[in-house]
């Protein structure tokens, strides 16, 4: 594999991933993605490496106002204006950017987080670690994050003080700046920009604490007393479910000294969408302007076309994101497995993986945990996958390789689509799509397929003679394009990967349930390679709950492998916050449980009863499959004895 882009990735008219082997590097040097026991401590680093999360608190603070009454208007129009660029180099990057057609039209955010601290020599060194793409797509009711690590090899196209060159994604801004960085990302990934967002990270800490901490299921024990420059950076952070100050949050975000870059990102990740459900459960009209003043004072935003930010846009995206759907948030993951390490320390990934990204990024599925869940379930979808969909095109407008090119259009949406031929005749209009009645799920693909062309469908003739699933005559409304949607996300089902086990967790389970007065549950099955963390297996504790008032709790942390940790809550807060927007709903044996997904990744599995509510959380990389998360959640029984 090579170390650096050839060519760009995935451009707006091709789906990524079929450019040959060319190959990217990602993030720092951590080993063969083997633990790190020790790094650096950098003036500064506090501020820098919790980054990656001030695109979203931009989001999520506009939303805020969007869910309160109109008097925040006034005081929106001098914020607004605050937001407006003053930096030379987010000024000289309009050119760079594409303006919206209308306000329907997916857009595509470039955030650029910054931290400029003294250097060595003690001049202001400007670095950018943190580059980020959102898209919002209110046709889809989605929003998409996909976050680049900082040392990515890429090819820089360079700028007035610096020719082209080869080097690490975040080179581009210590060179070039923020204009510079967004060419790099255009180069790299092919896509239209309409927007450049670049954000200072002195605001992380009072964010977190102007909205009063930040809810989250802390997965494993985290400790450090060990400071000071050149040393270790100092953590202390329990496992189990609990508010986090400004300060612990910061903490956690940029924790690595047991794993690396990829983890790092996975819970800043996990940090974000924690933030967005505070601000959602308690940020007020009281709150918001101080919340507001510290992002402005931090935050500058460039629009592409003739026109500047104004307060109706940014409006039109709080109103987007707080009437979002549930599981409408989605996070383009790539995880450890998916990377090999170069010589020079950095991490490689081939140009399919990065297609891939880039795919799910630019067409999220928005039914992708429904169908997730169907499969997990043994909910037979009534309709079926575009993987499991056969289609033969006929040509019935007489346009030279039209039923090819509509072919091709449908394998790219995953379909096992081929063109068959012509027609009985070119005469056709409206382009046909046709099932038989003898196929149970014929005529769902059928309609499913039918609005890719604005199309209709009909019951197939007798005579008609076909060997696939579906028949699609293309028409003369047929114009070289499908309307736009996402790639089919649905998950093939998995083999359940649990074993029996519950020697090692009883007795630690009969102690607890003594000093508690919720009913405790056991877990009678977990991942098959999955151990008890030595270190904190089980926690027993109080939550001080949103009204100060004292919940009991418990925390079972499991261990699969080096770095992949996963665990069990049980807690009388049946109101908290992290329950909030289940991506669907499933009852199994008399047992209704909420799912909550990424995408088709299910993250996290709850269900109350008693008066006590339980939940198992994935790894942070979602590592287990939706199936074996739900066995383990079926087999949370009653501790018998207690």
């Amino acid at each position: 594999m090579r170390t650096t882009m050839k060519r760009r990735i995935g451009g707006d008219d091709d789906d990524g991933g079929s450019r040959g082997e060319a190959a990217i590097g990602f993030g720092p040097r951590v080993g063969p993605l083997s633990p790190r026991h020790r790094y650096q401590a950098v003036r500064g680093r506090t501020l820098r490496t919790a980054g990656k999360v001030i695109a979203w608190l931009v989001i999520v603070a506009a939303m805020a106002a969007g869910g309160l009454a109109g008097g925040v208007f006034l005081f929106l129009d001098d914020s607004v204006q605050a937001l407006r660029p003053t930096a030379p180099d987010v000024i000289a990057a309009k050119p760079e950017l594409v303006g919206i057609p209308d306000a329907s039209a997916p857009t595509t955010a470039l955030v650029i987080g910054f931290d400029e601290r003294l250097g060595v020599d003690q001049d202001v060194v400007a670095r950018a670690d943190t580059v980020m793409l959102l898209r919002a797509d209110p046709n889809n009711d989605t929003i998409t994050l996909l976050s680049f690590p900082r040392d990515l090899r890429v090819e820089h196209p360079g700028c007035a003080t610096k020719a082209s060159w080869v080097g690490r994604l975040n080179e581009a801004y210590v060179h070039c700046r923020a204009s510079g960085t967004l060419r790099s990302v255009k180069q790299l990934t092919g896509l239209e920009i309409n927007y450049l967002i670049t954000a200072n990270f002195r605001a992380f800490r009072k964010l977190v604490d102007k909205v009063g901490g930040v809810w989250i299921d802390v997965d494993q024990r985290y400790f450090n007393d060990r400071g000071g420059p050149g040393g270790y950076a100092t953590i202390n952070l329990q496992p189990g479910y609990q508010r986090l100050t400004g300060k612990q949050a910061l903490d956690y975000a940029r924790y690595r000294h047991t794993d690396n870059d990829v983890f790092r990102t996975l819970r800043q990740q996990l940090f974000v969408k924690s933030f967005k459900q505070q601000v959602e459960a308690e940020v007020d009209p009281i709150g918001l302007p101080g919340l507001v003043k510290t992002l402005v004072e931090n935050v500058e935003i460039q629009q592409g076309g003739r026109r500047d930010i104004d307060r109706d846009t940014i409006l039109r995206y709080a109103r987007f994101v707080y009437e979002l759907p549930s599981g409408a948030f989605h996070q383009v993951r790539l995880g450890s497995d998916s990377f090999t390490e170069d010589a020079g320390g950095a991490l490689l990934a081939s140009s399919e993986t990065l297609g891939r990204a880039l795919n799910e990024f630019r067409r999220p599925d928005a039914d992708a945990p429904t169908k997730a869940a169907d499969v997990a379930t043994g909910k037979k979808p009534e309709t079926p996958k575009a993987a499991s969909t056969t289609i033969s095109l006929l040509n019935g407008n007489g346009e030279d390789g039209a039923a090819a090119d509509a072919a091709q259009r449908l394998r790219e949406r995953g379909y096992q689509a081929v063109s068959a031929g012509d027609a009985d005749h070119f005469n056709y209009f409206d382009t046909l799509v046709r099932y038989r009645t003898s196929d149970a799920q014929g005529k769902a693909a059928a309609e499913a397929v039918a609005l890719l062309f604005d199309g209709r469908t009909e019951e197939a003739p007798e005579d008609a003679v076909f060997d696939t699933m579906i028949q699609v005559v293309v028409g003369a409304t047929y114009h070289r394009s499908i309307a736009p949607g996402a790639r089919d996300q649905t998950p093939e089902r998995q083999e359940i990967n649990v074993v029996n086990r519950t020697d090692d967790i009883l007795p630690l389970l009969h102690a607890a349930q003594g000093q508690v007065s919720m009913p405790i549950l056991v877990p009678l099955v977990r991942q098959s390679d999955s151990i008890l963390f030595p270190e904190r297996p089980l926690r027993v504790y109080k939550i001080k709950d949103q009204d100060g008032v004292k919940r009991d709790a418990v925390k079972i942390v499991f261990r699969r492998g080096d770095l992949r940790y996963w665990g069990i809550m049980q807690t009388r807060m049946t109101d908290a916050p992290i329950l909030r927007g289940a991506s669907t709903k499933r009852t199994i044996k008399g047992r209704e449980y909420s799912l909550y997904f990424s995408g088709p990744r299910l993250t996290m599995v709850a269900f109350t009863q008693n008066k006590t509510v339980y939940w198992v959380t994935n790894t942070l990389d979602q590592h287990f499959s939706n199936e074996t998360m739900l066995a383990i959640a079926q087999g949370l029984q009653p501790l018998r004895g207690a």
